[in-house]
């Protein structure tokens, strides 16, 4: 990754601990071990430099430190200090993603339904269901150049199943779809406030980001997420473009651009922006309800966004002077 202090480049080292945390004062120090001029109070002052380095905030990364950086990247669920992810929501949550598993959880009811031969809902589940969510005018819309006969073809629908699967929140129990024990629990007792938090955790942790999109690798999109929930924090009162936020990514992180490959005529730059746009914006936020979208032509145009209140309650920073 790349910082800056007061405009001073710190270099791009590409991890969380680089430059921009004194490697050249650990060179200092490993200098002086080898040629035997090493004293105590050098290596106290030295390190007590590192250590103040690590703590300052950089311009790049928005005010973090490269301290708090490094947790967000690598202990983003382990860093209460920072963030912490309630458990239980102190709102009912809206978002497509509940309205979507409160369909689907009434749909498998007690008994729970058997899925196709492979593994998918039934087709006449998923028609009802989507037609519910949808609406009918939506729903026509939608079947106006043929009809829904596989879960695959509704993604919200097909992600949610398999991320309420990751989530034990349903299963497969003696060839049948089933609400798990403690999702029927949750249901009763706490409603999507409940359900709502599991499957936002599911999606951060174990869901792969880039399943069923055109764009190969840049899995840093999903590492950085929590940098990225901060940006919406911080910026998202005011509706922005959602190039405003790539360039903040790419300012933060601008080796990402190294792992893209260009398509057609598109510039590695203008895949990852794309890419970035569509992983974050168009599928996690959208899915669950953390922003509001003035434009959802995901993959060619500009689109306006600004967060909803229902990020304040899903995922809470505690980084004051910062938001």
């Amino acid at each position: 990754m790349n910082g800056r202090t007061g405009g001073t480049s710190s270099g791009g080292s590409g991890s969380a601990h680089g430059d921009c945390c004194g490697s050249s004062l650990l060179a200092t120090v490993q200098k002086a071990l080898e040629e035997g001029e090493f004293f105590e109070e050098e290596a106290d002052a030295a390190a007590e430099r590192l250590a103040q380095a690590n703590r300052t905030g950089i311009d790049d990364f928005q005010g973090l430190s490269p301290e708090q950086m490094y947790r967000m990247i690598y202990f983003p669920f382990d860093s209460p200090e920072i963030v912490t992810f309630p458990t239980t929501l102190d709102v009912v949550p809206e978002a497509p993603i509940i309205d979507l598993f409160t369909l689907l959880a009434e749909a498998l009811g007690p008994d729970g339904v058997k899925p196709t031969v492979t593994g998918k809902l039934p087709r006449k589940l998923c028609q009802d269901t989507i037609r519910a969510y949808l609406g009918e005018e939506e729903y026509r819309k939608l079947t106006s150049v043929g009809e829904i006969l596989r879960e695959v073809e509704f993604s919200d629908l097909h992600v949610l199943r398999i991320v309420a699967e990751m989530a034990g929140l349903i299963r497969r129990y003696k060839g049948k779809f089933i609400l798990g024990r403690e999702c029927r629990k949750v249901l009763a007792e706490e409603g999507g406030a409940g359900i709502y938090p599991r499957l936002l955790m599911t999606y951060l942790r174990h869901f792969n980001w880039g399943y069923g999109d055109t764009w190969a690798g840049t899995p840093s999109i999903q590492q950085f997420f929590l940098f990225s929930l901060f940006l919406l924090q911080k910026y998202g009162d005011q509706w922005q473009g959602n190039s405003f936020y790539e360039d903040l990514f790419m300012r933060a992180f601008p080796r990402v651009v190294e792992e893209v490959l260009p398509q057609g005529q598109s510039s590695p730059e203008e895949v990852l922006r794309r890419c970035y746009s569509r992983r974050f914006f168009g599928d996690v936020c959208r899915r669950f309800g953390l922003v509001e979208i003035a434009r959802v032509e995901w993959a060619y145009s500009e689109f306006r966004l600004r967060k909803r209140p229902l990020l304040e309650s899903a995922v809470k920073f505690h980084l004051p002077g910062l938001l």
